[in-house]
């Protein structure tokens, strides 16, 4: 620990055990955060002693009374689950900062490092965590591969769709051909009709002609 005149935040590393409420025995790893202000240090030392006593007097039993005190009030799953394991921390950072603040000792912070659990009680936790996250896997999985086939499945209909749009695309190519070899068929049959009525009508002008040049002329 750095001299308390420094006015600078020490920290004291401690474990705790204490019964849960449903009566497991915890024990934990906290790391606590406290300052002595220099206008507080004389205080504090003319009443409870130099900086070890005061850690060794006031503090550390604080922490000890404190810890036992809300760690009884919290299940023994409370201090594994995340949530649980976080108003716990924030409920003894609270106590300890107002207790001891009474005392001009500031309180910063009260860290959880380390919980044990009996293992009667965590290893059904730890199961049932792993199968929830294999839950979660397993339906991430399904939702995958549901996803795919749907892919899978769009993908088949724009090929389909590809191939009728070809298919439409040639019938519609033929269709237009077919129309205009039609039309080519009717004007060349309807040019070859028009020709040959011209012809006929030429056959009869000239027969007409032949017909008048033959015929004999009266004689006056």
């Amino acid at each position: 620990m750095r001299p308390p005149d420094a006015s600078a935040a020490l920290s004291l590393d401690q474990v705790v055990e204490f019964p849960s409420r449903d009566g497991f025995e915890i024990s934990l790893d906290m790391t606590v955060e406290f300052e002595l202000l220099p206008e507080n240090i004389a205080a504090i030392y003319q009443s409870y002693g130099d900086l070890p006593a005061v850690v060794d007097n006031i503090i550390m039993p604080q922490i000890l009374s404190v810890s036992r005190l809300k760690g009884s009030a919290y299940r023994a799953k409370d201090f594994i689950v995340g949530e649980g394991r976080e108003q716990f921390q924030n409920d003894l950072k609270e106590t300890l900062a107002r207790t001891l603040g009474n005392k001009r000792i500031v309180i910063h912070n009260a860290l959880i490092r380390h919980v044990n659990v009996p293992m009667e009680i965590l290893d059904p936790i730890q199961q049932a965590s792993i199968a929830a996250e294999q839950n979660l896997t397993n339906k991430e999985k399904q939702n995958t591969a549901r996803k795919q086939a749907e892919l899978n499945t769009e993908q088949g209909l724009i090929e389909q769709r590809r191939e009728q749009v070809a298919q439409e695309t040639e019938k519609l190519k033929a269709e237009v051909a077919a129309d205009r070899e039609k039309q080519v068929a009717e004007i060349g049959a309807e040019g070859q009709k028009q020709v040959a009525e011209i012809r006929k009508e030429t056959a009869a002008v000239r027969a007409d002609k032949v017909r008048t040049l033959a015929r004999p002329r009266p004689r006056w």
